[in-house]
């Protein structure tokens, strides 16, 4: 069992993404690999259901050697598979604050283009997913800054 796509990604109540698709997903360093905490990362879709996923790579192996040299000198890029498991089902209030949560902890990356609170008044203003996504993608991921100008006034 898969998710469907696009999902919205939340890290250790910091990191905000939306994902069209998992291609991001199907390369990592090995030492992502060996150091995967799946429980730390969150996706949610529009059917109102909550996901986590490893990664998968049966030629790597977790031991001293590995771990050692991905944390020095060898840290290759390795191809895996996803092994996505359901972790609940979520409402969109939830969704919200944990949207909220990574806004108020904020370094200068989700509000480089607007404000945090215009951020979270649109966000509070959505009624579905999908206007979670549109709002995420034009205030935060995919910004137009021209129109944000332009509908500021200036």
């Amino acid at each position: 069992m898969t998710p469907e796509f696009p999902l919205i990604s939340v890290y250790k109540d910091r990191g905000l993404n939306v994902f069209k698709d998992d291609s991001l997903f199907r390369k990592v360093t090995t030492y992502t690999l060996i150091s995967q905490n799946p429980d730390e990362n969150n996706f949610y879709d529009r059917y109102g259901k909550r996901w986590t996923f490893r990664f998968i790579n049966d030629k790597i192996k977790n031991d001293f050697k590995t771990r050692l040299l991905a944390n020095t000198i060898y840290n290759p890029m390795v191809s895996v598979d996803l092994d996505w498991k359901l972790n609940g089902s979520y409402d969109l209030s939830e969704l919200k604050n944990a949207i909220f949560l990574c806004v108020d902890k904020d370094d200068d990356i989700i509000t480089q283009f607007e404000e945090a609170d215009i951020i979270k008044n649109a966000i509070r203003n959505c009624e579905t997913f999908d206007d979670i996504v549109f709002a995420l993608n034009k205030y935060v991921f995919e910004v137009d800054e021209q129109r944000l100008l332009k509908e500021r006034g200036n």
